[in-house]
């Protein structure tokens, strides 16, 4: 399945800005990483143009008892 996803600026910048750091080598890169990507998907959330794909993601984790953040540190 594919879902479009309105872009608008902030959404395009906070990618952008997300591409640096897969060119280096750090371990403390996994972190920042994880936290632009997170950031990436709140703003992708936010925008009013991508209510389809918030609905998406509340319906396929309806049922789950541990939210996915929780179970990708374990």
């Amino acid at each position: 399945m594919l879902l479009y996803i309105h872009l608008n600026d902030r959404i395009r910048e906070c990618y952008l800005s997300m591409i640096p750091y897969f060119d280096e080598d750090n371990i403390h890169l996994e972190d920042i990483i994880e936290m632009k990507f997170k950031e990436l998907l709140y703003n992708i959330f936010k925008n009013q143009e991508n209510r389809h794909v918030l609905a998406y993601v509340n319906a396929i984790s309806e049922g789950y008892e541990l939210p996915i953040w929780e179970v990708y540190g374990k």
